[in-house]
């Protein structure tokens, strides 16, 4: 019996306290060999891919590539060049399988590391927004009318835009500039979204944002108009483009310059820095703003 209770003991110290997590998807791009672009097949788990391009101009580059320099192994790099034009180039996106959907997930952590180079300052121009990424919803499986809602940096340049969640109900500003959230420095950081659906007609919905680990903005009392039956279906990587697909992209220099994208997480609970998949709770820390 003692040595029963020994082992019981050991198990209770070293099992977490807490729930664990559902990871509905995970990518480090280590499992996409090297050398990958997005004018080759869609990788594997992954169900599609966006429109695809390759520009000669300076040191070529396919908008979308895979090649070492992630965290441990490989990063998605998504290259643009001064004078291309911001559609949306050369990421992944997953679409829930039926099964999945039939787990009808109504709230989602979305956690992933991203890197911009430092000479990343874009004139957002017209459009006023880089488009960071976005969630498609659907009340049922087979219906092709979805809602969204997108992350983004909106302002008129890069440095002095705002984190902003919105969709057609709201739209919400996580405070500073991204020059004084100090992410602009060109190492990784890592960035996590939190949105759980209100319930039909109250104020109940969450929107909550942290970055490397620190908790930005917080809000329990959201209403983000979505009703009792809708979920969500269709999971995009992060990207990186703009409203204005027709513009170029307008940077202080002629260069090429890629934004890097590793370990990204879709989950039903709090995932946090690092590489533990079973995730601590969420941190303390907060910053609000309306």
């Amino acid at each position: 019996m003692m040595h029963l209770a020994k082992i019981i003991f050991i198990l209770v110290l070293i099992l977490p306290t807490s729930s664990i997590a559902e990871i509905i998807f995970y990518e480090d791009y280590d499992n996409i060999p090297s050398g990958w672009n997005c004018s080759q097949p869609i990788p594997p788990r992954w169900t599609g891919q966006a429109t695809c391009t390759y520009d000669a101009y300076g040191v070529g580059h396919y908008c979308g590539e895979v090649s070492s320099g992630g965290r441990k192994g490989n990063s998605l790099k998504l290259w643009r060049r001064n004078g291309g034009t911001r559609d949306y180039c050369g990421y992944l996106n997953k679409a829930l399988t039926q099964s999945e959907f039939s787990k009808h997930y109504r709230e989602l952590y979305t956690r992933f590391y991203m890197k911009f180079p430092v000479g990343w300052d874009a004139n957002l121009g017209s459009g006023e927004t880089h488009k960071l990424n976005r969630f498609y919803i659907r009340s049922t499986y087979e219906d092709k009318t979805t809602s969204e809602f997108l992350w983004d940096v909106k302002g008129p340049t890069f440095k002095t835009g705002s984190f902003a969640f919105h969709n057609p109900v709201v739209t919400v500003y996580y405070g500073d500039t991204l020059s004084n959230l100090g992410v602009l420095d060109g190492n990784w950081h890592c960035y996590e979204l939190r949105v759980k659906m209100n319930s039909s007609g109250k104020k109940d919905g969450i929107i909550q944002f942290w970055i490397d680990g620190i908790m930005r903005y917080n809000n329990t009392n959201a209403n983000l108009g979505y009703a009792y039956n809708d979920y969500f279906y269709h999971l995009l990587s992060p990207a990186i483009g703009n409203v204005g697909a027709e513009e170029a992209w307008l940077f202080p220099t002629g260069d090429w310059y890629a934004v890097e994208f590793d370990d990204f997480v879709v989950s039903t609970t709090y995932v946090g820095p690092g590489d533990a998949m079973i995730p601590p709770m969420p941190p303390k820390g907060i910053t609000r703003t309306e």
